[in-house]
């Protein structure tokens, strides 16, 4: 699976994460981190029980990609398809999140020959990393999205 990109909405990664942008001391990395912060906040108060929920989808990402690496994915399938639906009920369907864990299934998909139900979700992530202008991803999933069109 693809690495696990920085991620604001878990809360103890936050938390992490805000202390590290502010020790880097930059501006730029200052205001990403204060704006990760109030994101958390947000789904926090729109939902009481988002960051437990969304603390519970990480656990089970960790847990299909123990398998997907241990190559099993028909048992790592059904865990991938939680942290998606998860992601989707909290966060929205275009929320960059939704996008990584899309991809995180169709790379499972890809893993076990079932590419023709990897493109779809393939092409509806890029459609998410573009709306998000999100150049390197965009790049990186048009790339794969090739090499799934010619398998």
């Amino acid at each position: 699976m693809q690495h696990e990109r920085a991620e604001f909405c878990f809360a103890n990664q936050s938390q992490e994460y805000l202390v590290q942008m502010m020790n880097i001391g930059r501006p730029s990395h200052l205001r990403l981190a204060i704006f990760g912060l109030a994101y958390v906040l947000l789904i926090a108060f729109a939902n009481p029980g988002a960051a437990q929920t969304l603390k519970e989808a990480k656990e089970l990402f960790d847990r299909s990609t123990k398998l997907y690496e241990a190559g099993k994915y028909s048992d790592a399938l059904p865990l991938a398809q939680q942290v998606l639906t998860i992601k989707e009920r909290l966060l929205g369907p275009d929320h960059t999140d939704v996008g990584q864990s899309l991809l995180d299934l169709a790379t499972l998909f890809e893993g076990m020959g079932r590419y023709s139900e990897a493109v779809p979700l393939q092409e509806r992530a890029l459609k998410i990393f573009e709306k998000a202008s999100d150049d390197l991803a965009v790049a990186a999933i048009a790339n794969d999205l090739a090499g799934s069109y010619n398998r």
